[in-house]
């Protein structure tokens, strides 16, 4: 009966690729059996696809969506008619895996689900530290091609540091790629690397159900490494197309799928009505676990929340001339105080960040009750992993790096962002005032190319003060969220309601411009006379914006994250910041803006910063030319 489950589910993924004209049927032909044996394994209810406690499964190779389709079409959570719409507008089943009900992760980039898994892995670990109710296995599906991806290297030696046992990850192992045989560009021994990760490393025959899920059931029982099966598949099994890359990502065409029906002794009459009534075993069976695990913890609460109470300590400290990295750091130490659900990490800059707070508590392989995540030089996994963590239940997680190494996570940001996920990154050292580091450390493009992500909360403040006030932004962000609009919100640009979210820090000190708490209504100055004109600027260039505004009788407006405003369209608005500025435009079309149009040089912040020329009396001449 597995193996009639199996084949049914090679033909309902081809079907839909025949459908629609597109897809890839390599895949699901080649690791059906796998799939199917996983089936057998996990704990998770249909009727209940967000049930905390479920086994997560990543399907990290997307592109093989078609089989995870039709095995939610098994389990009830897609319809004949969804399977039928496969890669059409607005259907429930898109071209790649995009996260709902039964997808716990976007995937299509390949190494990312990867990634996102282990942060959802470590998530199961720091919670189980906090409540004995979460206790489950994360699986990932992957391929060939996500093992290749940098990101999964990454993200495999931090799950193997922290002994993540709980990760089974199967690994479609049919050494064939779009352009060929992956020898053609990998020779590496992949069961070495894993082993040199701290993995535990079997080899399974692909297409032995039995044997697989036999491999399966042993590796959730290891307690002290994460385990990756290689399963030794054929991509295109059983098709005329078998072990090549031409059935990797192409229709079969109808003459072979009549073909693979042969070859499969395959027919609609005989094999979807046992394939219905598997599946019902197999739903009865999965959520077995969660029947008893209600009962016993029906009145725990895994709801996310955050606390950032304003307190007269902190009132003194915000009012500082601090760095506004230092703020942060303060601020953070305040929320650790209350919140134990507050995970932070860094990628190697904890003490340059500010992500370092003398209350915390580094988190290690022994114990997951701190709150501390060294990751190492790894941005790109940290973000997906910190991610990860946070799609777990209450947990909230915290990255952070250099303004500039955002290119390094820029992947794992926009699978944040497309997702609407809380993800959080901090990135400090947000201009050419960081000084002698020079160009290559010297964001000048970054900010913008921020804030030109769809659904990407990008926030740059000028004080202590804004900094808690975009801080209690985000919290809001994360907590407010409307299941409704998901499916809405990644298509909107300067989105300030999205929940991934990224804090543009300064490395050096500032003048406070605000002596209290403050709200969004706060952050207009005005003038005597505004039809004078406005100063629009951000971070560093607050203070100094404010400066020039008062100098020349206009309104100041400090704008840390960017909001369409209604100002007089005959009214001169001149707009400062230290970065390539091409996003104000957008905004304000009409707006004259001094900006960056270079990279950076090494040299002392005041030596650049005149070089560059922010000072008042250059652009007290430029404002009054302009």
């Amino acid at each position: 009966m597995k193996q009639t489950v199996a084949n049914t589910l090679r033909i309902l993924s081809c079907q839909m690729v025949e459908q629609a004209e597109s897809g890839h049927p390599g895949l699901p032909l080649g690791f059906a059996d796998a799939i199917t044996a996983l089936l057998y394994e996990i704990s998770y209810d249909p009727s209940d696809p967000n049930w905390v406690n479920r086994d997560r499964i990543i399907f990290s190779a997307g592109h093989g969506c078609a089989l995870w389709y039709s095995v939610l079409y098994g389990l009830g959570l897609r319809t004949k008619d969804d399977l039928e719409k496969f890669r059409t507008l607005h259907s429930n089943t898109p071209g790649h895996l995009e996260k709902s009900p039964g997808i716990e992760v976007t995937t299509g980039p390949l190494g990312m689900g990867f990634a996102y898994a282990v942060g959802l892995a470590l998530g199961e670990r720091l919670m189980h530290a906090r409540s004995n109710a979460i206790d489950h296995h994360t699986f990932i599906i992957c391929s060939d091609g996500d093992l290749m991806e940098g990101v999964s290297y990454e993200a495999a030696s931090l799950a193997g540091q922290y002994n993540l046992s709980k990760i089974i990850a199967l690994w479609d192992h049919n050494s064939i790629t779009i352009d060929g045989p992956t020898n053609i560009s990998r020779n590496e021994d992949m069961k070495q690397r894993f082993i040199s990760q701290n993995w535990e490393v079997v080899e399974v025959d692909g297409h032995n159900i039995e044997l697989i899920q036999a491999a399966i059931s042993k590796a959730k029982t290891n307690a002290t490494k994460p385990t990756l099966i290689a399963c030794k598949t054929t991509i295109g099994k059983h098709s005329v197309l078998e072990n090549t890359s031409k059935v990797h990502g192409a229709p079969l065409g109808k003459e072979n799928m009549e073909k693979l029906k042969l070859a499969l002794n395959w027919d609609e009459t005989n094999c979807m009505q046992p394939f219905h009534a598997e599946f019902t075993k197999i739903k009865i069976q999965a959520s077995e676990k969660s029947i008893e695990w209600k009962k016993q913890y029906r009145n725990e609460d895994f709801k996310k929340a955050l606390k950032l109470e304003k307190t007269n300590e902190l009132r003194t400290l915000l009012q500082n001339d601090f760095a506004t990295r230092k703020h942060s750091e303060n601020i953070l130490e305040h929320m650790l105080q209350t919140n134990d659900n507050l995970i932070i990490a860094s990628a190697d800059l904890s003490t340059s960040c500010g992500t370092n707070p003398k209350s915390g508590k580094k988190i290690s392989a022994q114990d997951f009750s701190g709150n501390l995540l060294p990751c190492g030089v790894r941005e790109n996994a940290m973000v997906a992993i910190t991610a990860g963590i946070s799609m777990h239940s209450q947990l909230q997680a915290i990255a952070s790096t250099f303004l500039v190494f955002s290119d390094y996570a820029r992947p794992a940001i926009r699978l944040a962002a497309l997702m609407n996920v809380p993800m959080v990154l901090i990135a400090t050292h947000d201009s050419i005032c960081l000084g002698e580091d020079g160009p290559t450390h010297q964001p000048i493009e970054h900010l913008d190319s921020l804030r030109c992500m769809p659904n990407l909360f990008v926030a740059r403040p000028a004080d202590g003060f804004e900094t808690l006030h975009c801080y209690e932004k985000i919290i809001e962000n994360i907590l407010n969220i409307n299941e409704d609009e998901d499916n809405l919100q990644h298509s909107i640009l300067f989105n300030e309601h999205a929940r991934a979210s990224i804090l543009v820090l300064t490395r050096e000190t500032l003048p406070s411009i605000h002596n209290d708490f403050i709200s969004e209504n706060n952050l207009t100055f005005f003038s005597e006379n505004e039809k004078n004109g406005y100063i629009i600027s951000t971070g560093s260039q607050a203070h100094l914006g404010l400066e020039l505004a008062e100098n020349l009788n206009k309104t100041f407006i400090s704008m840390p994250y960017m909001k369409k405003k209604e100002m007089n369209c005959d009214t001169p608005i001149n707009i400062i910041e230290a970065s390539s500025g091409i996003c104000w435009n957008y905004l304000f079309n009409q707006a004259k803006i001094f900006n960056i149009k270079r990279f950076g040089e090494s040299g002392k912040q005041k030596d650049l910063l005149e070089h560059f020329g922010f000072t008042v009396e250059n652009l007290t001449n430029w404002i009054k030319q302009n």
